[in-house]
């Protein structure tokens, strides 16, 4: 008998008795396709509840009629490479046990694969899909769709509707290069491994609605020519959008990011408008070299109303890049953001030398501690976060996100300097003060180094009403140093004294009185402007305690005059 013949037998059979399915045992039904060498099926292929064998792999096979293949499930391999598909196919409860090779296949009709588990590796790459192709969990399944392995679609064409709804992509799912010429959907889609959609080009809409991104998400100079959605996902290690061209909308409401997010060199137009509401940021987001925004790109209003992470005595800092960005399409606030400063297009010239000497373990995670002993790499980081400590879990997630790499240039001083005042000065314009005195108190303090006594009077200006504690703790401190000095202080100069108060006396009955004179004797000095020279015996060198004690009184009264008159 012909193996067409004995196929179309097949074919029949399964159909006429599609209601008695199982044998007695339970065991479904055994099915042999002979596809062997390359030929065109032109009658239809309809197989249920059974389990298929492919007896052989022809290349370039053709089939004229639908297939439609369901509740069943493949033993061997599957192998379809530039197989012709004319009309629909249907693979619906399927389960492929082993490899699925479409490569360079075409679907003219609509290709559905439906609650269809992939348990090996899938190749779609180069595949072309004419009409509708469904990827997705049937409506009211029971059971999950799988990509158990990975998943190729490199540069597949969907020239029309793509859906891939509620999916689960176990291993890495590849589609750089892929073309969706229409509505594109991966909504409840689970990415496991890394996602990856470089170079991948969107026609028309294209909706990420509630993805869950567990490894890192690649969307490196894709094209989207409609709106971008990706509300409600979660992006957990990092987020990849570099060089990214968004026509009109990219909205992230209500979406989340957690280490890492590079929205850097975007191409945009005067009709794209991003959103961020309601947006969890990540502690790192590079938001460089955006120098061409129509539209306002505001940072404030995302969610920042969590507990856990912004309370007076733990605030999570969100870092941001916004090196060549322009300033005036940005809104932002000091309390949240905090600036880094470096250029990811060129590498830094010291760390690069540096890492050609450090052997990178192959998990990369110890490779930030290890680095951290040099002390290039610590002055580098440095100047990177100015405004932070280097314990702080963005330098470890900044160093991993380059391991392997070249570091990022750091920038200079005078373009940190730019940076820092065109931003004090639009936090200024938009009535922003609490904004403005984070900012500059911080980078001031990376400015001045070591020297923090201007941060610690008055907070550079910020807190003119700290002059009040200071004047109390000089008083007490005064106070202590005189109280042991004070017999022998308050004599006149010709008693060998140092400073006589005439008022004050020389013999106390208890150690209260002892202690109030002290007090009284170092205000007298402190408050008043009534040091008497000649009361003053320079030839004691302790005379320079007294001077001191008086200068600060002064320095002291001019700043309360000055907040008052303010006031």
């Amino acid at each position: 008998m012909k193996p067409l013949t004995l196929l179309l037998l097949i074919t029949l059979s399964c159909v006429a008795a599609r209601s008695y399915a199982q044998d007695s045992a339970g065991i479904k039904k055994q099915v042999l396709l002979n596809l062997d060498d390359p030929r065109t099926y032109k009658k239809p292929i309809v197989i249920y509840d059974s389990k298929i064998t492919i007896a052989q792999h022809g290349p370039a096979l053709r089939f004229n009629e639908n297939v439609d293949i369901e509740s069943s499930g493949f033993v061997s391999p599957l192998t379809f490479s530039a197989t012709v598909f004319s009309k629909n196919l249907a693979f619906i409860n399927v389960d492929l046990d082993s490899l699925s090779y479409f490569y360079k296949a075409k679907f003219s009709g609509t290709a559905d694969f439906i609650t269809t588990n992939f348990h090996g590796w899938v190749n779609f790459e180069y595949s072309e899909f004419d009409s509708t192709a469904n990827f997705r969990l049937g409506f009211g399944s029971d059971r999950p769709m799988r990509f158990s392995g990975p998943a190729d679609f490199k540069a597949a064409n969907f020239r029309s509707y793509a859906s891939f709804g509620d999916v689960i992509f176990e291993d890495r799912s590849d589609f750089p290069g892929s073309k969706f010429g229409n509505l594109a959907t991966f909504d409840n889609v689970e990415f496991r491994g890394k996602g990856d959609f470089s170079f991948a080009n969107f026609s028309s809409l294209a909706s990420f609605v509630n993805v869950r991104f567990r490894a890192n998400a690649d969307f490196f100079d894709a094209d989207f020519q409609d709106d971008a959605i990706f509300t409600e996902s979660r992006f957990f290690p990092s987020a990849d959008f570099h060089s990214v061209r968004f026509t009109k909308a990219l909205n992230f409401t209500t979406s989340r990011f957690i280490s890492f997010a590079n929205l850097s060199d975007l191409r945009t137009t005067g009709a794209t408008k991003i959103s961020f509401f309601n947006t969890r940021f990540p502690d790192l987001l590079d938001f460089s070299n955006n120098g061409n925004l129509a539209n306002e790109v505001s940072f404030t209003e995302g969610d920042f109303d969590s507990v856990s992470l912004y309370t007076s005595d733990r605030r999570r800092w969100h870092y941001l890049n916004l090196y060549k960005t322009d300033l005036s399409k940005i809104k932002l606030d000091g309390l949240h953001f905090r600036l880094c400063f470096y250029d990811a297009v060129q590498g830094d010239p010291v760390l690069d030398s540096l890492l050609k000497k450090v052997t990178i373990p192959e998990d990369g995670h110890p490779f930030a501690e290890k680095l951290m002993k040099f002390p290039e790499v610590r002055a580098y980081l440095r100047d990177v976060f100015p405004m932070t400590d280097l314990s702080d879990t963005v330098v470890v997630i900044f160093l991993n996100q380059y391991a392997g790499d070249r570091f990022p240039r750091r920038l200079p001083k005078d373009e940190v300097n730019s940076i820092v005042e065109r931003i004090l000065k639009k936090f200024d314009g938009e009535g922003l003060k609490e904004s403005h005195e984070v900012l500059e108190t911080s980078y001031t303090d990376y400015q001045n180094g070591w020297f923090i006594l201007p941060h610690l009077w008055n907070g550079y200006g910020y807190h003119k009403e700290w002059v009040f504690y200071w004047a109390g703790i000089l008083l007490v401190l005064f106070t202590l140093i005189t109280f042991p000095l004070l017999p022998s202080f308050n004599k006149p100069p010709e008693q060998n004294g140092v400073y006589y108060i005439a008022t004050i006396p020389s013999s106390f009955g208890n150690i209260f009185k002892r202690i109030w004179y002290s007090l009284l004797y170092t205000a007298i000095i402190f408050f008043l402007f009534s040091l008497k020279i000649e009361n003053l015996n320079f030839r004691k060198g302790a005379v320079l305690y007294i001077i001191v004690v008086y200068g600060s009184g002064i320095l002291c009264i001019a700043y309360m005059a000055n907040f008052v008159l303010q006031k």
